[in-house]
């Protein structure tokens, strides 16, 4: 899967530091996790790959 890292990038903006690395790491431990988080103030989504092969979604 191709994630688009402009979208990605856009999505982390004015986020604590370590915070994407602390969710990607939860997410990736957990086998059933269909997780998605959307950053408010510039209305990005960012999903967890476990969501991402279930829904069939090509980028993130």
């Amino acid at each position: 899967m191709s994630i688009n890292k402009y979208d990605e990038q856009k999505f982390w903006e004015e986020v604590d530091i370590l915070f994407p690395d602390i969710v990607k790491a939860i997410t990736s431990l957990a086998k059933k996790s269909y997780i998605s988080i959307t950053n408010l103030r510039n209305g990005v989504t960012w999903w967890s790959e476990k969501a991402m092969e279930y829904f069939g979604m090509q980028e993130n």
